[in-house]
C-alpha cells in the first residue's frame, strides 16, 4: 500500500550545516523561504538572480547571505556548497547544476516539493533524499509517485504553520472578514486541445462572483496583480504586505 511505502526509512543521517535555497521577497515563496531563514537553524542562505532588480532578502540575523545567478556554473555552485551537509529548497532548486553538484559532493537533498509544478520526469527527483510535504494530500501525492516509479527518496508529512507572532492576538466569537489572497494571479489554465483559458489559477474571477453575492459580507483581497475584475463596495483591495 502507499502508507507502507511512505513509511519505510533509511537511517538517519545527522542534520549538520544546512543551505537554503530560494526566492526572498512579497510571494508564497519569499515567505516560505524566509520562515525557514527565521525559525530553522540555516547556516547560509543562496537567493538566486533571476532579473536586474536588486534582491531585498530579509533573513534572521546570522544567516548569511549569498546571491547567484541561475546560470551560475558548478565551480560557483561547488564554492557556495563548501561545508554543507543538506541543501533544502521549495518547489524547485533554480539553478539547474544544483542538485546535481550536491550529490556529486555527498551533500544530502530535501525538496518542499508544490506537486502542482512536479513531473516525473523532472531531473531533481532522482537524485533527492527527502521530500517534505506540507499537506497530506501532498504526502500522499507523492508517496504514490515513490511507489510507482521507483524514486529513492523519503517522504515525510510536515504540515506547515502559521507563524503566529506575526499577528496581534485578538479574540473572535465570530467571522466578520474574509482574505483572499491573489498574489500574481496564477497562470492560465491550459485545455486538452492545447488552448489557453481566460482564468487564471488563482481563481479571481469565481471570487469576485462571490463577493458580488455576497454584499453584507466584508472582503479583504490582497494582489500583486493589476487585472483583476470590478468589485464590489464590501472588499478591500490591498497590495502585498
Amino acid at each position: 500500500s502507499v502508507d507502507e511505502v511512505a513509511s519505510w526509512r533509511r537511517p538517519p543521517r545527522r542534520t549538520g550545516k544546512v543551505g537554503l535555497v530560494g526566492r526572498t521577497g512579497a510571494t508564497g515563496l519569499g515567505y516560505q523561504n524566509e520562515d525557514f531563514a527565521r525559525h530553522f537553524e540555516i547556516d547560509r542562505w543562496l537567493i538566486p538572480i533571476e532579473s536586474t532588480d536588486p534582491p531585498r532578502p530579509r533573513p534572521k540575523p546570522g544567516c548569511r547571505v549569498d546571491y547567484l545567478p541561475v546560470g551560475a556554473d558548478r565551480a560557483s555552485i561547488r564554492e557556495w556548497m563548501a561545508g554543507l551537509d543538506w541543501i533544502i529548497f521549495i518547489e524547485r532548486p533554480y539553478l539547474s547544476d544544483l542538485a546535481v553538484t550536491a550529490r556529486y559532493l555527498g551533500i544530502s537533498i530535501a525538496a518542499v516539493p508544490n506537486w502542482e509544478w512536479l513531473d516525473p520526469r523532472v531531473e531533481w527527483l532522482r537524485v533527492a533524499d527527502l521530500m517534505i510535504c506540507p499537506t497530506k494530500y501532498s504526502f500522499n501525492y507523492i508517496s504514490d509517485w515513490r511507489r510507482r516509479h521507483g524514486f529513492g527518496w523519503d517522504a515525510v508529512y510536515l504540515p506547515w504553520p502559521v507563524d503566529a507572532d506575526r499577528f496581534r492576538f485578538r479574540q473572535r466569537k465570530r467571522c466578520e472578514r474574509f482574505v483572499f489572497v491573489n498574489g500574481r494571479g496564477g497562470h492560465r489554465a491550459t485545455r486538452l486541445d492545447g488552448s489557453i483559458t481566460p482564468q487564471r489559477r488563482k481563481g479571481i474571477d469565481l471570487m469576485a462572483e462571490a463577493m458580488w453575492a455576497a454584499p453584507k459580507l466584508k472582503f479583504l483581497l490582497y494582489s500583486l496583480y493589476g487585472e483583476i475584475p470590478k468589485l464590489p463596495s464590501n472588499v478591500e483591495l490591498r497590495p502585498s504586505p
